[in-house]
């Protein structure tokens, strides 16, 4: 009975970590914000 509890246990761990990555996943802008910063320094618009 142990074993199983402890499969649940690493299954449901599982299930909460994917619902916080997904939507770190689904928009990836949030992340690479100073990388598009440093890009936008680098190469000014041209207009």
């Amino acid at each position: 009975m142990a074993p199983f509890l402890f499969l649940l246990l690493m299954v449901a761990f599982a299930v909460v970590i994917g619902l916080l990555l997904a939507p770190v996943q689904k928009r990836p802008e949030l992340i690479p914000i100073r990388i598009r910063h440093d890009d936008t320094t680098r190469r000014p618009p041209r207009r």
